[in-house]
Parts: C-alpha cells; structure tokens; sequence
C-alpha cells in the first residue's frame, strides 16, 4: 500500500508553497491548475437504513462472494417504475417493487457487503480515499480481511487507493507488517491517539495481544470494572432461598478434622420451586451473619452465603 517504486509523481510541490497553512491541501492548489475537483460521496444514508441504492452493475462474483445462495440479484426500470429481481438457488424468482423489502430476504452484511465492494472497484480504479467507521459492522472477519488485502495487494492498488477505517477487531492488527499505519485509539485520563510505533517498541508481541490483554493499557476494560459490573448484574438477577436445615458437616470418614480447618456445616436450601440445593459453608461464618433455620438468603458473586436484603 505504500510502495511507490515506479511511480511517477503528478505534481512536485513548489518550495515557495511550503509555508502553507497547516488547514490548506497542497492538492486544492493542484486541482486549481488542472481544473480538476474532489469528489466525496457520504454512503451515511444507507448506512443508518441499509438499503441498497439502485444500480445497473452489481456484479455475480461479488454478490457470490457475500451470500453462495443468491442466484441473481438485479435492478430494473419500466416506465419510470423500479423492479428488483432476486433469485435463490433452487426457488423460484421473487419481483420485488422497493430496495426496502431486500431487508427481507437478504442480511444487512450481504446489502452492506455489495455497497461496499462496489465503492471499493472505484477507489481502486481511480484512486482516492475510503473512509469506514467500524468497519467491521455486519462482516465477519474474513470479509474484512478480504477488503483490507485489496487495498494492500499492489497488483489491485495501482493508482494509490487508500483505505482508513476503525474497528474493535484487534486481530486486523496482525495483518498488517508495520506499526506506522496504525493508531490505537485509549481513554486514560481522556482521549488519545496515538501511533502505535511509539507504544509498541518490541517486536515478539502480536499486535492484537497485546491490545487485548491490557498491555497498551487503557484498551481494554479494567478488571475492577469488571468486576463492579458483575456485581451489579448478579444483584440484578438474585436467587432467594430459604434455608430450610442447617447440619454440621462430618465427612471426615474414621479420621478426626485436619488442624486448622475450619468447622464446617450443611445448608439445605429451597428456592420459590421446592427445590433443594445443598451446599458447604464455615460454621463460624454462619454466626457471623446471623443465619439460621428459616432464614431467606443469596449466594454472592463469590458464590457465598448471605442474608438477602
């Protein structure tokens, strides 16, 4: 994606233009002298609804490549009015009257996946930037790869084509040979973006380790946080017992109790259902929290005894 070898350069800067400011494109000057523009198309529309916009050219190959059971899929006009002709292998054909009602029958990565691929042949062809957020959104991870190859393999990307996009897959890392093209994106004290060159020095670390395992820190949600959140779902989804027996436990066969272990007891316990668990606690620990015969209790994160509040 960045080898240059052999390529001309269209335009040279000249020194006098190296005091730009810092908000001024040196390629605005150069479209000045050519009479050229920059074209941007945003595809945010059909990215909030997915709908695939008409189109006289979407090509077999591709539509095979997202979804094998599709047979046909093409757009038609008569007399001003729109038709959708789609085929699954094996069925009979469908006409359809709106790009709406695809969301039916086709998944939101196989609509995303031929608007994308689409807009990728362009960039390739012309040259250009495409921008995706998350861009993993709806793909699994081979159809993303995929993409990011294209725009990798010199033979497809010959006139420059560029591809930036952001994503939570941190094993797209690993397809990349430098640290230079990317930039991980951390919540330490705010916000920051930083190239990964300058925070990832050593050489025998798997990029997407060490993204996931907390290495770079603050990429990853700390474990107090974790922590908090499964304290707060587990109060969310509480089990009420009642205890039902409390036994001291005497299975220690013809020996006596080993020194230093605790007394320990069986709790019967019954849920709304009847049912009825058995489990093991410290005796002492019983007395502690006041628990007894009738009790209504919960286990804790820790899976732990204790009076329900």
């Amino acid at each position: 994606m960045t080898d240059f070898a052999g390529m001309k350069p269209t335009a040279i800067r000249n020194q006098d233009e190296i005091y730009l400011p810092d908000d001024v494109s040196f390629i605005i000057a150069h479209n000045k002298k050519v009479n050229d523009t920059v074209e941007v198309f945003s595809l945010l529309s059909y990215t909030n609804i997915n709908i695939l916009p008409f189109t006289e050219d979407i090509q077999l190959e591709v539509i095979t490549f997202l979804d094998p059971t599709i047979e046909k899929l093409c757009f038609e006009q008569v007399e001003g009015k729109t038709f959708i002709h789609l085929k699954f292998k094996n069925e009979e054909e469908i006409i359809l009257n709106t790009a709406v009602d695809l969301e039916q029958y086709l998944s939101a990565g196989t609509i995303k996946g031929i608007i994308t691929f689409s807009i990728v042949k362009e960039v390739l062809q012309s040259g250009g930037y495409l921008l995706m957020d998350e861009i993993e959104n709806h793909f699994n991870k081979e159809i993303v790869t995929t993409l990011i190859r294209f725009f990798m393999d010199s033979h497809f990307n010959k006139n420059g084509g560029t591809l930036i996009f952001t994503t939570h897959y941190p094993e797209l890392l690993d397809e990349y040979d430098r640290n230079d093209g990317i930039y991980i994106v951390r919540n330490c004290d705010g916000i920051t973006v930083e190239n990964l060159s300058y925070i990832l020095t050593r050489n025998d670390i798997k990029r997407s380790y060490a993204y996931q395992s907390g290495f770079l820190e603050g990429t990853t949600p700390t474990y107090e946080a974790y922590m908090q959140l499964k304290k707060s779902i587990a109060r969310g989804i509480v089990m009420i017992y009642t205890v039902k027996r409390i036994e001291e436990d005497l299975d220690f066969g013809c020996e006596e109790r080993p020194k230093g272990m605790p007394v320990m007891a069986i709790v019967t316990l019954t849920n709304s259902s009847g049912e009825e668990i058995r489990i093991k606690a410290e005796d002492a620990m019983l007395y502690e929290c006041n628990i007894n015969e009738g009790d209504k209790v919960c286990l804790n994160v820790n899976n732990k005894l204790e009076k329900a509040k």
